[in-house]
């Protein structure tokens, strides 16, 4: 499969640790940013111009037409501060508790490459892990969804027409799933993997110019966008929306 990972980055060099999980990543930063970058990173730092790293959704259309001018057909785009990629196995502990494995670098490639594969024969352009690392989420007779979101921290994209709204910005992947959801009528989503990323980061990334009051503002532009029915949010619960597909005829 022809694909490429990148890791998108922005004033937190020397605290980039996704290079490690994701070998053959490229980290893409601003221009101004370059050599800072380099200096910890060395050629695996690739940069764009600043006036294209103005959000996370700008630098993410960024990487996808650098993607689609180097011939790349599919793009994962990882956040910069993984900790791992795990598996719920099937097996359980002494205590009847399923387990989860971290994956080695190879075992991460073969699974990109399957996910890619199985996207194509799927029809659909997208696909993700589960948001959760809890094996209560994962339910071994449903490997698979086709209609639960697949989020920022691990979106692979078929590089295609479609682009993230970058109005949008603190909420871009709910609304990047939505459309691909629109376009293909399902995703798909690998229940049993998951990612565990480190949000406890102060500085640089999306951290720069979020606050809640935004993150209101911008749960509110989604569900103007896409209907009550679709899109809800609770601030004072969560900064983050939950999302409804509508599934019959009723619905739409």
């Amino acid at each position: 499969m022809n694909w490429q990972i990148y890791i998108p980055s922005y004033k937190r060099a020397g605290d980039v640790t996704s290079h490690k999980i994701f070998p053959s990543a490229k980290i893409v930063v601003p221009e101004s940013q370059l050599s800072d970058y380099q200096s910890h990173y060395g050629g695996q730092v690739v940069s764009i111009p600043d006036d294209r790293d103005g959000n996370l959704a700008i630098k993410r259309n960024a990487i996808l037409d650098m993607a689609a001018a180097d011939g790349v057909e599919w793009v994962l785009m990882v956040d910069d501060d993984y900790r791992y990629v795990g598996r719920i196995t099937d097996h359980s502990n002494q205590n009847g508790q399923q387990q989860t494995r971290w994956l080695n670098n190879d075992e991460i490639e073969t699974l990109i490459d399957d996910g890619c594969r199985m996207a194509d024969e799927l029809q659909t352009g997208m696909w993700g892990l589960n948001v959760k690392d809890d094996p209560k989420f994962y339910r071994e007779y449903s490997p698979f969804s086709l209609t639960t979101p697949c989020l920022g921290p691990w979106q692979a994209v078929k590089v295609s027409e479609l682009r993230y709204d970058e109005t949008i910005f603190l909420k871009e992947d709910y609304d990047f799933w939505l459309q691909s959801i629109r376009k293909y009528r399902k995703t798909l989503r690998f229940q049993s993997y998951h990612y565990m990323v480190n949000h406890q980061t102060k500085s640089g990334g999306v951290v720069s110019y979020r606050t809640k009051q935004r993150e209101e503002e911008h749960n509110q532009m989604l569900q103007k966008k896409w209907g009550r029915r679709v899109v809800k949010y609770d601030i004072g619960k969560s900064i983050n929306p939950r999302v409804h597909i509508p599934t019959s005829r009723s619905d739409t």
